[in-house]
């Protein structure tokens, strides 16, 4: 597995559990994820592709 696929596969997973669970700030609080990181960086990849 690369560098790339070892970074993606956990952030995959999390909002695959968002998901299920129809909120990522839960799906973070059960994977010990900070919500603001996520959020931000979801933010910043939604600005790349406008």
């Amino acid at each position: 597995m690369n560098q790339s696929a070892k970074i993606i596969k956990p952030k995959l997973g999390l909002l695959e559990l968002a998901k299920q669970l129809g909120n990522v700030q839960q799906a973070c609080k059960v994977l010990g994820y900070i919500a603001t990181a996520i959020i931000a960086s979801k933010n910043s990849m939604n600005r790349a592709e406008n």
